[in-house]
């Protein structure tokens, strides 16, 4: 029984290392081997593009509606009598951007006060200080962008329109037309701030004259 077990042993040893020389070869062969893959669904998938939108991104077109408001100063010509009219102006603006054209339909409200060297309203009523003229507008714009940042842009704009101006007196309707320009601040996507000047001037009225107006504005538009 010894010497069987001793024949056998060089056998043994010959096909144990037959198997691990195999062993080590299908190895070497594949490195791959052993190693968990992807589950079969992940390969049928198709990769997916990044579709995050950066929230702060500034609007380049769209419907926009905008509040504004502001200082007005206007001089009726010719009314020697009258130095200056100053008021407040405040309206409203609702407009579409084309990106480097925008249109908008622009209503505005100026109470203009002037003073009157204490003529009274009747002959035997008090003395007036001030009396005021109120100027109603609509107008038609058309503005054109220059981008000088990526949230600052310039503008210049024209617009022409028709006019409401009561006078202590039944209104009366004359065309008025606008030009101007400003600088419009964009800090968040679908909000921007605007600083603007505005010439108005409206013709020429019932009673032979026409007022020009100087308009310090500020307004806030909002897009859609």
């Amino acid at each position: 029984m010894v010497r069987t077990a001793l024949r056998r042993s060089p056998l043994s040893l010959l096909f144990a290392g037959l198997l691990v020389g195999a062993v080590s070869t299908a190895a070497a062969a594949d490195p791959q081997a052993g190693r968990p893959g992807p589950p079969r669904w992940a390969a049928s998938q198709p990769e997916r593009a990044d579709l995050t939108v950066d929230r702060d991104q500034t609007p380049d077109q769209g419907l926009y509606g905008a509040v504004q408001a502001g200082y007005a100063n206007a001089k009726a010509i010719p009314q020697a009598d009258i130095d200056s009219l100053d008021g407040a102006m405040i309206g409203a603006l609702l407009g579409y951007d084309f990106g480097r054209l925008r249109v908008e339909a622009d209503y505005a409200y100026r109470g203009l006060s002037f003073p009157t060297d204490g003529v009274p309203d009747t002959l035997f009523g008090p003395p007036r200080p001030s009396d005021a003229i109120d100027v109603h507008t609509l107008i038609a714009n058309v503005a054109v962008d220059q981008p000088l940042t990526d949230r600052v842009e310039a503008y210049a704009l024209g617009g022409a329109g028709v006019a409401f101006v009561n006078d202590l007196g039944p209104a009366e309707q004359a065309f008025t037309w606008q030009a101007g320009g400003g600088l419009v601040f964009k800090p968040r996507a679908h909000l921007a701030l605007d600083l603007g000047y505005r010439f108005q001037r409206t013709e020429t009225l019932g009673v032979g004259s026409r007022i020009e107006t100087h308009n310090g504005v500020v307004a806030v538009r909002l897009y859609f």
